[in-house]
């Protein structure tokens, strides 16, 4: 969720009574890392907390291949008669996140208002 955009309607009044702030400062943890996500699975822990696990989908690759030499003992073609493959497709969980019931709601209000087209968004805010 972006924070305002710089525009003369965002700046304080000259005349306007300072207003109470505070600065957070964002920084990324040695864990950030951008993910891609094809759909999440949610649980709810006993003390009512949220799991959001979101996940990738792709097909099951090969967990084992075999290949011929050649006669100059340089690799060869893949013996594909001993490929080994799961059947199906694969799952891959890319990470956990754990809600409480109050941050679940601000998520779900800002996601309903962006996909109901409330909130706009241009190319230069999200630079």
């Amino acid at each position: 969720m972006k924070g305002p955009t710089m525009s003369l309607e965002n700046l304080a009044s000259p005349t306007a009574p300072a207003t109470k702030q505070i600065k957070f400062h964002q920084i990324k943890s040695n864990f950030f890392r951008a993910i891609h996500a094809d759909g999440a699975w949610i649980s709810v822990h006993p003390n009512e907390f949220i799991h959001l696990t979101f996940y990738n989908e792709r097909a099951a690759i090969a967990t084992e291949v075999v290949h011929n030499l050649t006669e100059t003992d340089q690799l060869g073609a893949e013996d594909m008669a001993k490929r080994l493959t799961k059947k199906g497709f694969v799952r891959e969980m890319e990470v956990d996140v754990i809600l409480n019931r109050i941050t679940a709601e601000s998520l779900h209000k800002w996601l309903d208002d962006y996909l109901k087209g409330s909130l706009k968004t241009t190319k230069m805010e999200m630079m």
